[in-house]
């Protein structure tokens, strides 16, 4: 399995790819090839077998080079190639050293000047239309015959993750009896960014029917922290900006979370936490995680700014025990 896309949203909308293909058969050894920062979403997955990572820790000195192909070569029948999104030339390079002796990908992006990927066996003909991205990937191992009906991204925490974040939220404060909403404000694209004075409105509305706001944002996002509380004067639990596998646990032991289009979205709907999704300039059709508990709401031009604390209330309020 080859996913070499950057996005850290694209990456968790693959991860049923791996569940359905276990699920399929169930006997496989099934070996991931990502990116080292997306090693880490890995950890405890009970689909995934091996984790391999893209470029050696060393660098690409000819040692390294020899050393990293021996070892992608350990015996696999089949490599899938999760292009979609875009075409990753070293996605297909890695899935041919792989010395698989088949390749599944997608006909979506061939090579310019071509009218097929001379690099897969099978190639995988494109839906189109509107479809969401994480329908796209499994439609790729679908002449594996290979589904699921669990369309939810997945990120698998520890028993002791989940008692740190809990502990980290009982030191600020949190009461797990009582409601918790987590407001997520940051996103790496500013147009995908709904105002802090918005989430601040929304943490009145919250405070007032006795609901306790969790605060987070991303790192080198402390702007959004500043202007956040500029707006709010209410008690709050700011959480901060902890890494990636410390934030998922913080949001699934909240009882919903509010955040923008963003990784973040996807890291929260993998670790199981229900959600609005504020979206603006891309569909949500397309790219808010699946699932009864994973809503979304969409401004008017496609421009965050024009999303009410009134159409996000009402979706939230539906999440709510």
């Amino acid at each position: 399995m080859v996913r070499q896309h950057d996005q850290l949203g694209d990456f968790l909308l693959a991860t049923p790819v791996f569940h359905a293909l276990k699920t399929r058969y169930p006997g496989c050894r099934l070996g991931v090839m990502v990116r080292g920062y997306f090693a880490q979403t890995l950890a405890n997955n009970p689909d995934v077998d091996e984790v391999l990572v893209w470029k050696p820790s060393g660098g690409w000195n000819p040692r390294n080079v020899l050393d990293y192909v021996l070892n992608l070569r350990s015996g696999w029948d089949l490599a899938v190639v999760l292009n979609d999104v875009s075409h990753s030339f070293t996605s297909d390079v890695v899935a041919a050293l792989s010395g698989a002796e088949w390749i599944v990908g997608s006909a979506a992006r061939p090579f310019p000047g071509t009218r097929r990927n001379f690099f897969y066996n099978i190639e995988v003909p494109r839906v189109d239309g509107l479809r969401h991205q994480t329908l796209r990937n499994l439609d790729i191992i679908r002449p594996l015959r290979a589904s699921s009906s669990d369309a939810s991204p997945h990120m698998y925490m520890s028993a002791a993750e989940k008692a740190q974040a809990r502990g980290t939220l009982l030191s600020l404060g949190w009461d797990p009896s009582q409601p918790a909403v987590g407001l997520h404000l940051g996103a790496g694209k500013a147009g995908n960014r709904w105002p802090p004075g918005r989430f601040a409105a929304l943490a009145r509305r919250l405070e007032g029917r006795g609901v306790q706001v969790v605060v987070t944002w991303g790192l080198n996002e402390d702007d959004l922290s500043h202007s956040f509380r500029s707006h709010f004067e209410g008690k709050a639990i700011y959480a901060g900006a902890p890494p990636l596998r410390a934030l998922g646990a913080v949001f699934q032991a909240l009882s919903a979370m509010v955040v923008n289009d963003t990784g973040m979205m996807h890291l929260a709907a993998a670790c199981g936490a229900p959600l609005v999704a504020v979206f603006g300039p891309t569909a949500p059709e397309e790219w808010c995680p699946l699932g009864p508990r994973f809503l979304s709401v969409r401004g008017a031009e496609d421009s965050v700014g024009t999303v009410s604390v009134e159409q996000v209330w009402e979706a939230l309020r539906t999440l709510l025990p």
